[in-house]
């Protein structure tokens, strides 16, 4: 059954987090703020460097071991608009749903909590720094051995194109990597360029809602 107070209770966080944005790899008040949040939930923190940081859960039986992971940093991008919880830090937002996953996750760490007992594997709560750029905080936790007693992790992302309330699945990889599309102009201007720009927006269309079927 949904529990409403976690739901105000993760739009508040959302809400907050969207406010306050930092980039990759300088979430050093995001961590603080999940810190606090996982401490008042009894929740042990493991010894991983930060700003990334790793909440653990002794399960009943602790025979297998989940991992939950959610990314944390924002992008480097002026926030328009007029809504109240607009970024508070000139140049850097998030864009791309990572306050929301946090929050989800700190939702997800508080039920865990309050149902422990009636939880047999062990629950890791990864919270990720720096996914947007290359190399990772997510490199950086595997070589510091976040996984290494990892049976299963699972993570998720937001997708506008989703109805609300609805999840979706597929087999294999989805939303795996970043990459970048540079095109090349050739003695085009005028009206030929202006032909072109179909083509390109729709190759940007592929790429946006369609990552696992672009070209």
């Amino acid at each position: 059954m949904l529990n409403k107070n976690l739901v105000v209770q993760a739009v508040q966080d959302r809400r907050f987090l969207h406010e306050h944005p930092e980039l990759s790899g300088e979430e050093y008040e995001t961590c603080a703020f999940i810190r606090k949040r996982l401490e008042a939930l009894n929740i042990e923190i493991l010894d991983f460097q930060p700003p990334s940081i790793v909440g653990f859960v002794k399960g009943t039986k602790g025979n297998k071991t989940i991992a939950l992971r959610a990314d944390i940093d924002a992008l480097p991008i002026t926030e328009e608009g007029d809504k109240p919880y607009i970024s508070k830090n000139p140049g850097v937002a998030h864009m791309c749903g990572h306050d929301g996953h946090t929050a989800i996750l700190l939702a997800v760490s508080e039920w865990i909590s309050q149902h422990a007992a009636e939880i047999e594997p062990n629950i890791l709560l990864i919270f990720q720094s720096a996914e947007e750029i290359s190399p990772s905080g997510a490199d950086q936790l595997i070589k510091q051995g976040v996984l290494e007693d990892v049976d299963a992790i699972f993570g998720i992302h937001l997708w506008h194109g989703m109805d609300k309330g609805k999840i979706g699945l597929r087999p294999g990889s989805m939303m795996r990597r970043w990459m970048t599309l540079k095109l090349r102009y050739r003695d085009m201007v005028g009206m030929d360029l202006c032909r072109m720009k179909p083509l390109i927006l729709y190759m940007y269309h592929l790429m946006l809602y369609n990552p696992y079927k672009a070209l």
